[in-house]
């Protein structure tokens, strides 16, 4: 039997098994290694940097949820609704499209692959999208930023992606239990959090990866030289 570890968050790890692995006969076990934290006002500031910017910049669907969450909350919400309807947006892939869509806008530019690094070669180097103000949301541990003016181009951190505090305690206590034969690792963190507990396992080394993004398979190889890449989009 193929024992199957998903560790996105819930939600993600029910649409991950339906629409990327749902061909795949295994036990499939959801175990989310993280959870997003908004951690953004909305003060005057904030929103006179919104009026000014000509492109907003989304990394993330957990960019989008955190903008909208945030800004919903605030009594400025009618304001920042009207603001954004005159608004570009660019984001990071058709998913992150997906959730700004259901929020009721619609996205100027799509990179052609759904990775960060793609995003900001393939919009900044596209003279029609070239602005004078832009605005990147993102969430803490977001490592790639643009070479750009800070006076032209703003960072807004939205989130924070953490570790939920019990999961470290309940993932050994799974890998001690059961032989994890497949394993989908969406992003650099989500392995880094998996690989400080499960390095003492030697029964890793046989795990087959299923990878999102070459960063994410790099973060990987770094630490198990040897180990078995799909890649998945």
């Amino acid at each position: 039997m193929r024992n199957f570890l998903l560790t996105r968050m819930d939600d993600k790890n029910q649409t991950d098994r339906k629409k990327r692995f749902g061909e795949v006969e295994a036990q499939f076990i959801s175990l989310p290694l993280i959870e997003v934290v908004s951690s953004f006002e909305w003060t005057d500031e904030r929103l006179t940097e919104l009026k000014q910017t000509q492109w907003l910049l989304f990394s993330s669907q957990y960019g989008v949820r955190a903008f909208f969450e945030t800004a919903k909350q605030s009594h400025k919400w009618t304001e920042i609704k009207t603001i954004m309807g005159v608004k570009k947006i660019a984001c990071v892939g058709k998913y992150t499209a997906l959730a700004l869509q259901k929020e009721g806008f619609e996205t100027s530019f799509v990179p052609s692959v759904a990775n960060i690094d793609t995003l900001i070669e393939e919009w900044m180097n596209h003279s029609e999208w070239r602005c004078d103000h832009g605005i990147w949301v993102n969430g803490d541990q977001l490592t790639h930023r643009f070479d750009m003016d800070p006076s032209r181009f703003i960072d807004w951190e939205m989130y924070r992606n953490q570790c939920p505090i019990d999961a470290p305690i309940q993932l050994k206590e799974l890998l001690q239990q059961v032989t994890i034969t497949d394993y989908f690792v969406s992003s650099p963190s989500i392995w880094r959090r998996f690989y400080e507990v499960a390095k003492s396992f030697p029964a890793i080394s046989h795990i087959h990866f299923y990878v999102l993004g070459k960063k994410t398979a790099e973060a990987i190889l770094t630490d198990l030289p040897k180990a078995q890449i799909t890649f998945v989009k």
